[in-house]
C-alpha cells in the first residue's frame, strides 16, 4: 500500500499537502489508541529480531536516541499499518524540529515510513533509492514551508 492510500483510508481526506489539509478527527483517535514512535533504524531492528516493545512510545512527548545512521522510522506502538503515524496532527512539524531539518520520506510498505535527512542525502541519491526500495515514490517534507509532496526537481 503507498501512502496515499494509506493516508486516505485512515483520514477521510484527499491531500496531504498542506498542514490545514492534513487535519483529521478520525486520525486524532488513532494517535490515542496507537501512538506513534520514531526511532533508529537499528532500534527498529532490535525490535522485529527480539519482539521487545518500543522503548520510547508517542514521539510528540519523547527524546531522540542518538544515532550513528541518519536514517529514522516512523511507526506506531503496534506496528501495523504504522506509517500513517507520520500523519498525526503535528507529527511531521515535531519530527522536523526532533530531526532538525526537512527530511525524506520512504514507505517500502504500510507498517512504517523511513526518514532521511535534507542534509544526509542528496535529491538525486533518495530518487534512485525509491527506484530500488520504496515502489518508486518518495517524499519530501518542507519544514519551511510544512508542504509534504512527492521528491521532485525543480
Amino acid at each position: 500500500m503507498n501512502l496515499e492510500v494509506l493516508y486516505k483510508q485512515f483520514s477521510g481526506n484527499d491531500s496531504f499537502k498542506t498542514p490545514e489539509d492534513r487535519k483529521s478527527v478520525y486520525l486524532e483517535s488513532l494517535e490515542k489508541m496507537y501512538p506513534g514512535i520514531l526511532c533508529s533504524i537499528g532500534q527498529c531492528m532490535e525490535v522485529k529480531l527480539t519482539g521487545d516493545p518500543y522503548e520510547d512510545e508517542g514521539f510528540h512527548t519523547t527524546e531522540m536516541r542518538k544515532s550513528d545512521y541518519p536514517w529514522w522510522i516512523v511507526t506506531t506502538s503496534v506496528g501495523d499499518e504504522g506509517a500513517i503515524a507520520l500523519f498525526y496532527p503535528g507529527a511531521m512539524e515535531r519530527l522536523a524540529m526532533v530531526l532538525g531539518e526537512s527530511y525524506y520520506v520512504g514507505c517500502a510498505g504500510d507498517d512504517r515510513a523511513i526518514l532521511i535527512g535534507e542534509s544526509f542525502m542528496s535529491l538525486e541519491r533518495f530518487q534512485n533509492l525509491c527506484q530500488r526500495k520504496y515502489q518508486g515514490k518518495g517524499y519530501f517534507y518542507n519544514a519551511e514551508t510544512g508542504i509534504f509532496s512527492l521528491a521532485q526537481g525543480n
